[in-house]
């Protein structure tokens, strides 16, 4: 087949009709395969983001995810580090960038708790030396804390007659924005890190994280790949058409130029969806890759097609066949004699 020109196909068929079979295809523009795949891309993404969030909530319902969830829950809130707000968790310092509430000063006292809440928490999980030496820097990150400020330098914090660090009160009553920023910088900075990789909260979110990649991502793509892709040539049976070869008239030929039967058409699907997981694995890369194959190949095909040896037709004016036979009655049907009415005359 030529991109441009008809190419006629001739299988030889031996039969008591005729001895050559002529089937006159030719392939679709490039344009038109294009906006047919980009039409089958947008139904995928929309079958995936409806698959995704059921199966996120069906997956939510099972005791295991819900014991852990809570347990990820009740360990950010008891960290001082979240808040729950209208029933959403959200961290500390996003809440109090979006605050419209909070003053200076409020958002100060805010983390100055939530630092001392974050501390208490850790030491019921981290190791003696390791929440030594976080309880240490922070101290000396605070002494060494500075402002300058008309060519003068002010020290953030100070130590008290009682050894304590407190903050430089001559200095921080004009410039609480400035206390602000150091606390949610630091808080965002640091204490979210140890947070993350404290080993029971490590444990419980990377629980969910293998809910989340090892099933519920998945089996949405899965889903959607036999939605979009497989289902539709069930129902387009000529031709093995998803709704945007359909609605581009492309159909798809095996190499005796038939229409593919239900075992080469699943492993057409199969392919793809081998297709689709290592195109995710390796970012892309495989669809590149096929996408290729399909522009410059000898016969435009992508990776499933170049396989199992399926090309794609323009349908606009041919009819794919399911069998010889059918194109042999077909064409007989085309050819024979119109019957011929004759009044009777009667003698």
């Amino acid at each position: 087949m030529n991109d441009e020109n008809v190419e006629n196909i001739n299988v030889v068929e031996e039969n008591t009709i005729s001895n050559e079979i002529n089937i006159n295809y030719r392939r679709p523009k490039f344009a038109h395969r294009v906006l047919a795949n980009l039409i089958d891309l947008i139904l995928f993404a929309l079958a995936f983001i409806g698959f995704f969030s059921l199966s996120r909530y069906l997956v939510s319902l099972t005791p295991h995810h819900s014991r852990t969830f809570a347990t990820v829950n009740q360990m950010r809130l008891d960290s001082g580090l979240y808040r729950e707000d209208n029933g959403q968790m959200i961290d500390i310092v996003s809440y109090m960038n979006i605050s419209n509430v909070l003053t200076n000063e409020g958002k100060v006292v805010l983390s100055e708790f939530s630092i001392k809440k974050f501390f208490t928490f850790e030491k019921d999980y981290l190791s003696l030396d390791r929440y030594t030496q976080m309880s240490e820097k922070y101290d000396n990150d605070r002494l060494e804390k500075t402002y300058v400020e008309n060519s003068v330098t002010y020290h953030l914090f100070e130590k008290n007659g009682d050894n304590e660090i407190v903050k430089n009160n001559d200095f921080y009553e004009g410039h609480k924005y400035v206390y602000r920023d150091f606390y949610l910088d630091y808080i965002d900075r640091y204490f979210q890190g140890y947070f993350s990789t404290t080993p029971a909260y490590y444990e419980a979110t990377r629980i969910l994280f293998y809910y989340l990649v090892f099933l519920d991502v998945p089996v949405s793509i899965i889903l959607s790949v036999v939605f979009v892709y497989y289902v539709p040539t069930l129902f387009f049976r000529r031709g093995r058409r998803t709704l945007g070869k359909a609605l581009y008239r492309i159909g798809t030929v095996d190499m005796r130029f038939l229409s593919p039967r239900f075992g080469r058409n699943t492993a057409r699907w199969a392919l793809f969806l081998l297709e689709v997981i290592l195109g995710i694995c390796s970012l892309g890369i495989i669809f590149i890759l096929s996408f290729t194959m399909m522009a410059f190949s000898k016969n435009k095909q992508g990776f499933p097609d170049y396989i199992l040896g399926l090309q794609e037709i323009d349908t606009s004016n041919n009819k794919i066949y399911y069998s010889y036979e059918e194109i042999e009655l077909n064409d007989v049907e085309r050819h024979k004699r119109p019957t011929d009415f004759r009044l009777i005359q009667r003698p």
